[in-house]
């Protein structure tokens, strides 16, 4: 992205010119990566999670747990049917993360997976700002520099957001790496081909195995920069698009295997997914309103008094919009945006500028959604989102996640900025204007570090989940054991598939919460249901009462629990009891009726 690299002498020699600061500077991005759920820790990491009851992290916790699961019994790492019978669910998903159930498996076997996401919520923001940290250095030589593009990455508002409960959505470490070897392939070109060609490869590989659906929003949001370089590229030597040819072809021969075997599993595999994998209607309203890049929502620590409003911005669609700030991502805050508009002058000569920002002003339009809106009211003109969602795999994209690339750009930008910052207050003669200008820029850059400070520690709750799975009573459960609980295990509620990873999947669930492989209706499932929801009816209606049995019969259902987390525990033991014709036995803190096969 420059017209001329440092070469490799001019680096050496740069580094022993400046003070020894040295990279033990970002040490200090540790303590920040584990004030986030600092209060898991002093509680107990194996048993306590952010907000007790798993939501979306307990299904991702289950994922963990499957994925070490299968590999220790030696089984198909794509596929289980320990949930959702009789379909089973396929473990090439877009929220499943196998790269972080191989790589989590010693801790999860060692300690469960709970412990594991713990781990992993630490290193989430640390591995990314410290790859930022590792990939900024292609930019900016002060450490300082580069030190403050981490910081904002690896911390950025978007991984605050996801950070409460969509792990495999925040192990973003891989998007800075690619922007190196992009890098690498198209400007600087001082690696072998294959090394360039296969870090990017390796990239892929490793992306589409924690979140495949950030790896194509990445390569849609990547084309108008690496456009720009190509066409920078055909006025060089003709050298250099050989090699850029020639790395590119190793980028697609050695990813092809990798990414071919998870896509073939996740389009055609036992229990794949047809059709959207949401609803398109329940995420249509999560993206960034024009307003919420300036002003700061409930996850930042000030909210300034227009927090509520903010997060009213952005809404899931169920039945009802209720506001989802876990979804905003897109809050840079005034003090902010003014200090890069101030420094945008003394940096638009180079050429990795143009391409960074570029790159920021496509995430910035594309997060704002089909249609975008300013307070709400929609502008009048249509975003390149609604001509992306009519693409194949992107009909249900969240557009709010596409801000992660806005952050990934902008952090970059901001470095170069406050390199150049530094030089031109160093290199500009005392005066008492430039002692007023330098108060005024602290001041700004002081204000955007208050804006953007988290509310951190994140909250805690010991897991929700009854005594009696961790008792020796449950150990009479085995593997043939198909069991349905109340709560029931469906989408948007996977509790009960958080008890199955904690007690090391010694039962089967008949139901499951793993996307559209898991929404099949059936009497069964509407039947207990109807105890899940808010004032759940002490009788419900049992007209579906032979049908419900027919299922429970057909799935082999060998064991019903009630529980105390279901919405009516009382409704709950009315229906198990219609469904078996007697009591069931209380047992500690749950009630069970076992059946005879």
């Amino acid at each position: 992205m420059e017209d001329r690299p440092l070469s490799r002498l001019e680096r050496r020699s740069e580094r022993h010119r400046r003070p020894r600061l040295g990279h033990w500077i970002v040490l200090l991005y540790l303590p920040l990566a584990i004030v986030s759920n600092w209060t898991a820790w002093l509680r107990g990491p194996t048993h306590t999670l952010t907000g007790g009851f798993g939501g979306d992290q307990g299904q991702e916790i289950w994922f963990l747990g499957i994925i070490a699961h299968q590999l220790a019994h030696f089984h198909n790492p794509f596929f289980t049917d320990v949930v959702n019978l009789p379909v089973g669910v396929n473990l090439a998903n877009v929220t499943s993360m196998p790269v972080l159930g191989v790589l989590g498996a010693p801790l999860t076997w060692l300690w469960g997976p709970i412990f594991t996401y713990n781990v992993f919520t630490v290193l989430s923001p640390l591995t990314a700002a410290l790859a930022l940290y590792w990939v900024a250095g292609r930019w900016v030589q002060r450490r300082s520099a580069r030190f403050v593009a981490g910081l904002l990455y690896g911390f950025s508002p978007y991984l605050i957001a996801q950070l409460w409960g969509h792990l495999f959505l925040t192990m973003i470490f891989v998007f800075p790496i690619m922007v190196l070897a992009l890098y690498e392939m198209l400007v600087r070109q001082q690696w072998p081909p294959w090394r360039s060609g296969g870090l990017l490869a390796l990239c892929l590989a490793v992306q589409v195995g924690i979140a495949p659906e950030l790896l194509l929003d990445a390569c849609i949001i990547a084309v108008v920069p690496v456009l720009m370089l190509v066409v920078r590229l055909t006025r060089r030597p003709l050298a250099t698009t050989i090699y850029a040819a020639k790395a590119t072809g190793i980028a697609v021969v050695a990813a092809t295997v990798p990414l071919g075997l998870f896509v073939t599993n996740f389009l055609y595999g036992e229990g794949h997914i047809t059709g959207a994998y949401r609803s398109t209607e329940a995420v249509a309203n999560l993206k960034i309103d024009g307003l919420a890049f300036l002003l700061p929502g409930s996850l930042q620590k000030f909210g300034f008094g227009v927090a509520n409003t903010i997060d009213s911005l952005i809404s899931f669609h169920s039945n009802i919009d209720h506001a989802d700030p876990f979804e905003s991502g897109g809050f840079i805050g005034i003090p902010l945006v003014v200090l890069m508009l101030i420094f945008l002058p003394l940096v638009l000569k180079r050429r990795a500028v143009w391409v960074l920002g570029a790159g920021a002003l496509v995430s910035v339009s594309v997060a704002m959604g089909a249609e975008p809106t300013l307070n709400g009211a929609a502008l009048g003109i249509q975003g390149p989102f609604s001509q992306l969602r009519q693409l194949p795999l992107l009909e249900s994209s969240i557009a709010s996640r596409w801000s992660l690339f806005m952050w990934l750009f902008l952090a970059l930008l901001i470095a170069i900025m406050v390199d150049r910052a530094i030089t031109y207050f160093a290199t500009k003669p005392k005066s008492l204007g430039r002692s007023q200008q330098l108060l005024a820029v602290l001041g700004l850059a002081a204000l955007a570090v208050v804006t953007l400070l988290p509310r951190w520690p994140m909250p805690q709750a010991e897991q929700a989940m009854p005594q009696w799975f961790s008792s020796p009573a449950a150990k009479a459960l085995t593997a043939e054991s198909v069991v349905v609980t109340s709560p029931l295990a469906v989408n948007g509620r996977p509790l009960a598939m958080m008890w199955q990873a904690l007690t090391g999947f010694n039962f089967t669930l008949a139901h499951g919460s793993a996307g559209p492989q898991s929404t099949t209706a059936s009497a069964l499932k509407t039947i207990v249901g109807q105890c899940d929801v808010a004032n759940a009816p002490d009788e419900p209606n049992l007209a579906q009462l032979e049908m419900a049995r027919a299922d429970l019969r057909q799935l082999g259902v060998t064991t019903l629990i009630a529980t105390q987390y279901s919405a009516n525990p009382t409704c709950a033991n009315h229906v198990f009891g219609s469904l078996t014709g007697r009591n069931g036995v209380d047992e500690g803190d749950i009630r069970i009726w076992r059946l005879t096969p």
